[in-house]
């Protein structure tokens, strides 16, 4: 994993030694915050789906288990809203690059 790690290490300061270094950070910084925001709603929603079951079974109660998952949907749209976001910025990076 070290080797892994430390090669794209070396590519990401590849990248920022070129001409157009602050666009070029700028972009990577933009893909490496979508790639974590999409593991944290991967992950959210997992934990979402086991809570709202564990919810049910152990309160017997539906009430229970549909404004826990009421929760976890609003967390999840107001996720998924940032990387909309963040998709609209890093579409405006590469289109300011001249890339498409």
């Amino acid at each position: 994993m070290i080797p892994y790690a430390q090669s794209g290490h070396s590519a990401r300061l590849r990248l920022m030694t070129r001409d157009n270094a602050p666009r070029a950070a700028m972009r990577v910084a933009l893909r490496d915050s979508l790639r974590t925001l999409k593991r944290v709603i991967n992950t959210l929603c997992v934990c979402g789906l086991v809570t709202v079951v564990g919810v049910a079974a152990l309160s017997g109660s539906p009430e229970a288990a549909a404004s826990c998952a009421v929760l976890f949907l609003a967390g999840v749209v107001l996720l998924e809203l940032m990387e909309r976001r963040l998709k609209r910025r890093l579409r405006a990076v590469q289109t300011a690059d001249g890339q498409t």
